[in-house]
């Protein structure tokens, strides 16, 4: 059997220590497209919003991570829930970087810009 941690299947005979390693490597991965994506946009290239942007993106994805864990049944998830769970994410960034530096159409748009490839990118893996 195997387990999903953000489009990553991990064998279940993972060590914690293995599992830290690739939630991790997931993370930085993450962080880093993310980051790049948002640094295409002139108004998102400046200190204050690449480092919103590491902080939001390590928080939502340790958070989806233990929130996949505690469903109890991180072996086998249903679309629908890893939808959900990709949703509130993508929500959750919107908000934190809206109230911090203002919402725009343009900020929505490069959420889920950044958001969509690292989903995509993470179930190519």
């Amino acid at each position: 059997m195997s387990m999903i941690i953000k489009g990553m299947v991990m064998p279940e005979s993972c060590t914690p220590l293995q599992m830290a390693g690739i939630v991790a490597a997931g993370v930085l991965l993450t962080v880093l497209l993310e980051g790049l994506v948002f640094c295409t946009a002139r108004e998102f290239r400046n200190r204050a919003f690449l480092l919103t942007t590491v902080w939001v993106n390590v928080s939502t994805n340790l958070l989806l991570n233990l929130g996949i864990w505690l469903l109890g049944r991180p072996v086998e998830l249903t679309s629908w829930e890893v939808l959900t769970g990709e949703a509130l994410v993508w929500l959750a960034e919107y908000v934190v970087y809206g109230l911090r530096f203002g919402f725009s159409r343009k900020l929505l748009l490069y959420v889920c810009l950044a958001n969509g490839l690292t989903y995509a990118l993470s179930n190519l893996i």
